[in-house]
């Protein structure tokens, strides 16, 4: 499935993409701007592109060690590390269908029309391949992926482009979005129609540091009732 999640910048999109990812057995993450820096015993960090392909190996072949891979690209060029993330995994989970996620952030670094991303958005096994995307506007993101995707999660939106984008998905959304302040966010579920607001940013929450967070932010497991990650 895709997941696509849209707001503007200290809304949240990155904690709730991983927040999201996490309800998934393993997960690998792109963080050019490392953000998650959960560096737990089960989580492996790459930063070269042969460390990505061992450790995403590693974790598509069910090593007991690496539930999580977080790559922080130490190119220059964040279009050939995407390049080298989309291929490397494009490679391990051809034809698997044990449950993964993948989180890329802020899409607008990258190419999204990259043929080996196309193939890993339309050929994966829907149901065990997890995509979110976060980005600042659905203009970000190419129709291609926009017109295939599952889910829309948006956070408050008011420029009149990026509300036409999300009115051909939902028109209810599309008026909703303006409305919207803080964290609270509007989720569209594409597959079954269904609309969703979400007020409560502590049905989400997880901690993107190995920091401890203050007593206020640490919060019980939410409702999943939003997210179908079978």
């Amino acid at each position: 499935m895709i997941y696509l999640v849209l707001g503007r910048r200290e809304r949240g999109k990155t904690t709730l993409a991983y927040s999201i990812a996490s309800r998934v057995e393993r997960r690998i993450v792109l963080d050019p701007r490392r953000l998650v820096s959960r560096h737990g015993k089960m989580t492996a960090l790459a930063q070269t592109s042969n460390d990505l392909r061992d450790q995403v190996f590693a974790l598509c072949d069910g090593d007991p060690d690496v539930a999580e891979v977080i790559y922080w690209p130490t190119d220059d060029d964040l279009g050939e590390a995407f390049a080298d993330f989309v291929r490397v995994i494009k490679n391990e989970t051809s034809g698997r269908r044990t449950p993964i996620a993948i989180v890329i952030d802020e899409a607008s670094f990258y190419d999204l029309d990259l043929p080996a991303f196309q193939w890993l958005a339309k050929c994966s096994f829907r149901e065990s391949v997890h995509i979110i995307i976060t980005a600042h506007r659905p203009q970000d993101i190419p129709t291609s992926i926009r017109s295939i995707a599952d889910h829309w999660i948006v956070f408050a939106m008011t420029q009149e482009h990026d509300l036409k984008a999300l009115a051909q998905r939902s028109p209810h959304a599309a008026t909703l979005a303006p409305r919207l302040s803080g964290r609270a966010y509007v989720h569209w579920d594409d597959s079954h129609a269904k609309l969703t607001v979400n007020r409560d940013e502590r049905s989400w929450f997880v901690q993107l540091s190995s920091a401890p967070a203050p007593i206020a932010a640490i919060v019980p497991a939410g409702d999943d009732d939003d997210f179908d990650l079978r």
